[in-house]
């Protein structure tokens, strides 16, 4: 019977291999993954790395193997799980899943909505805001790569720190645009923030994504500081 599945809860990682050695000395192929695989190469249709169910000989003496290498976070939780609580797992998953991100796009429509009903400016760049942080979020849990681009695996690699740095330059271009309006802020201003935010954002593509992820943190705390003073002045 295949009674056990390991589960690697990440999305993305440059190399994840996973081997099971067993007591007699057989071993199997477990997942296997390398940069710029599509989705469809997985066995286990689930956004994190799932193998299919497997069995276990006897207890003592079994022992997983474990090669993976990373850009960015060097997070790897990794454990066993069983046949029926990965059953109750992903199915909790895709309820829990499907409920907030169902009602977080249903609000930006709104949010969209009402910005152009009223011919509102700075709420039209707000709702461009928080999709494209919604559009991260959608990215960083795997989900896009699951049912967006499932075949761009190269693409999906690097997809979550260019839509981080898109997030944190279109929140500076958000934040300049309304206190440019607001409080009197030149128009010079706002366009030197905005090319410096693009650039920045530029730089995700070629950039070492270690140092991006460490530079993201401080420079995200400065852009909700801005948007808080936007909002202030609004």
């Amino acid at each position: 019977d295949h009674d056990w599945h390991v589960i690697a809860a990440v999305n993305a990682r440059e190399r994840l291999y996973v081997w099971l050695v067993q007591a007699n000395g057989e071993h199997k192929t477990l997942l296997q993954h390398d940069a710029g695989d599509s989705f469809n190469t997985r066995k286990v249709n689930f956004r994190q790395f799932v193998s299919p169910g497997f069995s276990l000989t006897g207890a003592a003496g079994n022992a997983l193997l474990i090669e993976y290498r990373y850009n960015g976070s060097s997070r790897l939780p990794l454990f066993l799980d069983s046949a029926a609580g990965f059953l109750s797992r992903s199915a909790l998953d895709a309820v829990t899943s499907g409920i907030f991100h169902a009602v977080s796009l249903v609000l930006i429509l709104v949010f969209f909505a009402f910005a152009v009903a009223a011919r509102h400016h700075q709420g039209l760049w707000f709702a461009v805001l928080f999709s494209i942080g919604w559009l991260y979020i959608v990215t960083s849990e795997g989900i896009a790569f699951q049912l967006l681009w499932p075949r761009e695996g190269s693409w999906h690699a690097h997809s979550g720190l260019v839509l981080l740095w898109l997030f944190i330059s279109t929140g500076f271009v958000t934040a300049m645009q309304t206190l440019v309006r607001q409080s009197g802020i030149t128009r010079y201003a706002f366009l030197l923030t905005s090319v410096i935010a693009f650039a920045c954002m530029s730089l995700s593509v070629i950039a070492p994504q270690d140092w991006l992820y460490s530079l993201a943190r401080p420079v995200s705390v400065l852009m909700f500081l801005a948007l808080a003073w936007s909002l202030y002045s609004w």
